[in-house]
Parts: C-alpha cells; structure tokens; sequence
C-alpha cells in the first residue's frame, strides 16, 4: 500500500482526544516532517563519536529506519539531531518487557558527561 494510502486511512481512526482533525494534521506533519539525517562531518555527530570514544565505547554511525520525536527538532525548530541511549534497541525496547542492563546506563552516562564538558 502507497504512503498517502495508509495515511489516509490512519486519519480515519478515531482520536483519543476527540479533536479527529488535529490529531489528523499531527499525523500529517509527522508523516511528512519526522526523518532526518545529518552528515557524517557534522560538528554534532563528530561531538558524539568522540565523546563516546573518550567514555570507551566504539562510535557506530549508521542509519536508523524508525520514527524519532528527533525529526520535530529538525523540521520544526531547525535543531540537529543525533540519536544515542543505553541499551540494545532491538533486543530490548518497544516491548511488554522493556529493559536496560545498569552497564548500559553507566557507560551512556560517561558519554553524556564528556560531551557536555567537553564543550
């Protein structure tokens, strides 16, 4: 099925809020505004790889296929994005069962404190 096919009947359904048409142009916006993509060279993504190297982790620069509220920073405000977080996405998130190992969440945090102080 088309984009504009399964968009459209995704606006069919109703909205929680009651508010069908805002929550139509939100998914509308979403839709069209929420991917991203920054280059390899950018200051932001050069920023993160080194602070991940300074915290010991390997930088893995690749692309991601899913939504990110990421892509409203960029549409929206103009902001540059990169996405990093503890844990494995793909083994863990998104489910009844949701989970991220203490190690994870240490080493996130060493590469978070080196990239804001590294200022």
């Amino acid at each position: 099925m088309e984009a504009r096919g399964i968009l459209e009947r995704l606006i069919r359904i109703p909205s929680p809020t009651g508010n069908e048409q805002a929550a139509a142009q939100a998914l509308a916006v979403w839709c069209r505004d929420a991917g991203l993509e920054i280059p390899e060279d950018h200051m932001l993504v050069r920023s993160m790889a080194a602070a991940m190297q300074a915290a010991s982790l390997e930088p893995r620069i690749s692309s991601w296929r899913a939504a990110s509220d990421a892509g409203f920073l960029v549409h929206g405000a103009g902001i540059p994005c990169v996405l990093f977080g503890p844990g494995d996405i793909e083994q863990a998130a998104h489910r009844p069962d949701e989970w991220v190992g203490l190690e994870d969440l240490d080493a996130a945090q060493r590469v978070f404190e080196h990239l804001m102080l590294s200022g």
